[in-house]
């Protein structure tokens, strides 16, 4: 088997969004589904379907190139000449477009599941094929079969089609593959034919365990094509085989629904496949074929959806309403909350990087409402993560902030009045930190002031931090190295890790697969620092928190694990596995420097986890967790601790398929006791949101503008 290989940037081209097919689409609900569910569902993320056709024209742009942040095309396979090449042989053409109803991303043009990836398959020499095919047939289902798992293929797209009229199945080959794919709960289904056939369809969807797909006219319910008592379902479309990747494309969005709402599929069918194509049927449009008197279920992908999310569990938790600060960011990456007009609220910070180059502060007004005003502008190449404290000593709330390409640390201090409408005045710490990343403030030398440590992502691969020799505004504080050559260093948080009085230091080597504390040493002197690991073995770490996970008195750790997932890229400095994407915390056992700590698994394939901070949402007593995804597919989730914070954790879904969410951070907003959510997003969505916690038995009014 072949992986593709591709390269993204974060150069993103955004285009409208044009259905592959506008008047079956809408037809089909699939429109409507995408407009109503577009925070709710990612429309494929995390699935793979089989194309099993007569092979692909890999170099159309269709599958070699993808508007989304992952190849297209995960893997290939050739089940007649047995290897990775799927290209045309023989009469083959079929197989280059049967995927594009289904799966497409490209130009501003999506198929129903646009998110998806594809394993291209090619089976056969040509679509229009006889049963003989069948061994090569059923070669490629048992390619299928036994790598499911490894490349997270949920549903096959049967694409061939022998234009005979088969009234009963027809033995060959694929019926026992058949079988075994339908008690894994894998959707084979494959066209009815596209000859007028009334008494009969073609193979292989008559066989068993093989959802017939047939078709009405796009623009009316007319049954049309070939049809029998076999058929399950039709869809809009001119031929069958688009009938059948429309159809492919819906059972992948269905199964996304089950999975995130916890639908009892049980209810409805055996196994997961069996149950979707029963969603569909009893929520689908009674179509009567004029020519036979047979009623036939036309997909309506909204209401299967429907019907899914309002009879999905109704689970006892704290309820959360969405609210927009600001949009139209150039870039918005970088928060905190604090008070800064010393108002008795908290207010917030956010950077907003080039071409706008600022720094904001939002005014609270005491019930999360927020008034922008200016901190600095004009400030060019990446104003981004900070932190605020109070630098200066004089009382009031100063930020420190990196500025990420030019490899500055700078801090803007806080004159007493901080909404006058003046620029606060700005301080340069260093201009010695090469791609200055994330800062955490702390009195690291016991002297009484706060001093500044920071990470240097990849362009300097070091941590190090900063003395505040008590006269701030001086520039060039005196830099002390804490450890250099560490493959993109991400997170820096302060915190008190074995409980010896000082601040230790919390930072992740995002390339070099580290999550570390580095233990403080002050002689009453100088400082030192020693590293221990916290896990060396996990792929990609990126920001996490300290906190009391286990309530035994001592600091945890809170991390996500797995970013920059790009499956089928291979790409070495990537995490190309589901299971490597994660949302964990680190339990100190009272000894953290005597080896690395146990992991425990909060939110399993979280894919491209992002960020991961805790408090007690809930009021129960115990720490929850929220964490955000960035763009496969970008969402803010939060975790409930049932009680055992080393067991099961239950996932409720804020956000989905908000583009490249980053930062996340909770603090109560509104001043009613409980802890709110905040977050931004950068490409795709230029957002700065927050989420008030409404508590357990409120009706909470979402503003998702």
């Amino acid at each position: 088997m072949a992986f593709l290989i591709a390269v993204f940037t974060d150069a993103i081209v955004f285009c409208a969004d044009e259905p592959a097919q506008p008047v079956g689409f809408k037809r089909a609900g699939i429109v409507k589904a995408w407009n109503t569910y577009k925070h709710k569902l990612t429309f494929g993320k995390g699935q793979t379907l089989a194309l099993v056709d007569d092979g692909c024209k890999l170099s159309m742009p269709e599958w070699s190139q993808s508007d989304g942040d992952q190849p297209k095309v995960l893997v290939t396979y050739d089940s007649v000449d047995g290897d990775d090449d799927p290209k045309h042989e023989g009469r083959g053409y079929h197989g280059s477009t049967i995927g594009i109803p289904s799966s497409l991303n490209y130009g501003g043009k999506r198929g129903v599941a646009y998110n998806d990836q594809v394993a291209v398959i090619r089976a056969l020499e040509c679509c229009h094929c006889n049963v003989s095919d069948g061994m090569t047939v059923a070669a490629a289902l048992q390619w299928i079969i036994e790598n499911h798992e490894r490349y997270r293929i949920t549903t096959v797209n049967l694409a061939p089609v022998d234009d005979k009229a088969h009234d009963s199945p027809v033995a060959t080959d694929i019926d026992e593959k058949l079988a075994v794919l339908r008690e894994l709960g894998i959707w084979v289904s494959a066209p009815a034919g596209n000859h007028n056939f009334t008494e009969g369809i073609s193979w292989p969807a008559c066989q068993p365990n093989c959802f017939a797909i047939g078709a009405v006219r796009p623009e009316v319910d007319e049954v049309y094509l070939d049809r029998h008592a076999k058929v399950e379902l039709l869809v809009p479309a001119a031929a069958t085989s688009s009938s059948n990747a429309i159809a492919c494309g819906a059972a992948i969005v269905l199964r996304e629904a089950i999975e995130e709402t916890q639908y009892d599929w049980k209810q409805d069918a055996p196994n997961i496949a069996a149950a979707m194509m029963a969603i569909m049927q009893k929520t689908g449009a009674a179509v009567t074929d004029d020519a036979t008197g047979a009623t036939y279920r036309r997909l309506d992908l909204a209401a299967a959806l429907a019907h899914v999310f309002t009879a999905a569990p109704t689970l006892n938790a704290i309820k959360f309403s969405e609210h927009l600060i600001a949009k139209d960011y150039a870039y918005a990456y970088g928060i905190a909350a604090a008070d800064v007009d010393d108002d008795g609220d908290l207010d917030l910070t956010s950077a907003d990087y080039t071409p706008h180059n600022m720094l904001y502060l939002f005014e609270n007004d005491s019930h999360g409402r927020f008034e922008r005003h200016i901190i600095q502008k004009e400030d060019p190449e990446r104003l981004e993560r900070h932190a605020v404290g109070d630098v200066d000593g004089d009382g009031d709330l100063d930020v420190v902030i990196v500025k990420n390409l030019r490899g500055h640390l700078l801090w803007f201090e806080n004159s007493g009045t901080p909404i006058d409408g003046r620029l606060w005045q700005r301080h340069v710490i260093t201009a010695d930190l090469p791609g200055a990343y994330d800062v955490a403030l702390a009195d690291f030398d016991r002297d009484g002031d706060l001093d500044v440590a920071a990470s240097s992502w990849l362009l300097g691969n070091q941590f190090a931090w900063f003395e505040n020799d008590g006269s701030p505004a001086g520039d060039d504080w005196q830099k002390h190295m804490i450890e250099k050559d560490v493959a993109e260093t991400r997170t820096m948080r302060a915190a008190d890790f074995d409980g010896d009085g000082d601040q230790d230091l919390l930072g992740t080597g995002r390339r070099s697969h580290q999550v570390i504390w580095y233990e403080n040493h002050h002689d009453g002197k100088s400082v030192t620092w020693k590293k221990h690991f916290v896990d060396d073995k996990s792929r990609c770490p990126a920001h996490g928190n300290p906190a009391d996970m286990d309530g035994d008195g001592d600091m945890d750790i809170v991390m996500a694990l797995g970013f920059y997932y790009r499956p089928g890229s291979g790409l070495p400095d990537a995490s190309l596995q589901r299971d490597e994407n994660q949302v964990v915390w680190y339990e100190n056992n009272g000894k953290p420097g005597s080896g690395l700590w146990t992991k425990h698994i909060i939110g399993p394939r979280f894919d491209d986890a992002f960020e991961a901070v805790a408090a007690d949402l809930d009021g129960d007593g115990d720490v929850d967790v929220v964490a955000t995804s960035w763009r496969n597919p970008g969402r803010v989730v939060w975790f409930e601790n049932d009680g055992d914070p080393t067991g099961p954790w239950t996932r409720h879904m804020l956000k989905n398929n908000w583009r490249s969410a980053n930062q996340v951070i909770i603090a109560d907003l509104n001043g009613d006791g409980r802890p709110d959510i905040a977050a931004c997003a950068e490409h795709g969505s230029y957002e700065l949101r927050w989420w008030r916690n409404d508590g357990r038995n409120s009706v909470a009014d979402s503003v998702a503008e």
